[in-house]
This record gives C-alpha cells, sequence and structure tokens, in this order.
C-alpha cells in the first residue's frame, strides 16, 4: 500500500480532517480484493501531522523516498532501527501477543 498525505490518483491518502485512511486512490477501480477506509487513531494522526509538517510526502517513507513494500525495503528498515534478526513473522507474531495480553478476542 502506497500511501499520501494528500489525496492522489494512485495510493492511497490521510483525511485528515475525518482522520481515516483511505486506501485506494481516486483513479483505482474497486477489485475483488478489498481496501476499505479504515479509522486513524488519534495518538498516530497526531504523528501523521507532525511528519507532514516537517516534510514528509508518504506515510512510510525512507529519507524522503516512499517505501512501495515491505518485500523492497525490508533490509533498509531493519538496518535503520537496528533490529537485523527480527522478521514479519516475528512483528505479527508480537502484534497479536500484546493484544491478546490487552484483552483482544483473537
Amino acid at each position: 500500500m502506497i500511501s499520501h498525505f494528500i489525496p492522489h490518483v494512485f495510493g492511497g491518502h490521510v483525511d485528515f480532517r475525518t482522520a481515516k485512511l483511505h486506501r485506494k486512490g481516486n483513479a483505482q477501480k474497486q477489485t475483488k480484493k478489498n481496501a476499505p477506509t479504515i479509522p486513524i487513531p488519534d495518538r498516530l494522526l497526531r504523528h501523521f501531522e507532525r511528519w507532514q509538517k516537517n516534510g514528509a510526502k508518504w506515510v512510510v517513507e525512507i529519507e524522503g523516498h516512499r517505501v512501495a513494500g515491505i518485500k523492497n525495503d525490508w533490509e533498509t528498515i531493519r538496518e535503520i532501527a537496528g533490529m537485523p534478526e527480527v522478521t514479519p513473522h516475528t512483528l505479527r507474531h508480537t502484534a497479536i501477543t500484546w493484544a491478546m495480553q490487552g484483552g483482544a478476542n483473537v
């Protein structure tokens, strides 16, 4: 998913007024793979606002360049985070564990 801070023809965008992340671009057609608009929690929205104010163009970017996807940019992300052994599976497992500890019904 490529998301911008402003409405765009291709890729989703953040709607700061409604605190929603639109996952499809204005010119993208609906497909069988659903990409619904999702609410943005207040805490995350404040980060988005700060990032945009500081010049970010993309919701997820590295040194001013968009991150096209985890598969393409995972090595760079791990290096910057200082976490050379972490995998996407590790992060999913951690997120589910924290959700369950927080009372989520998974």
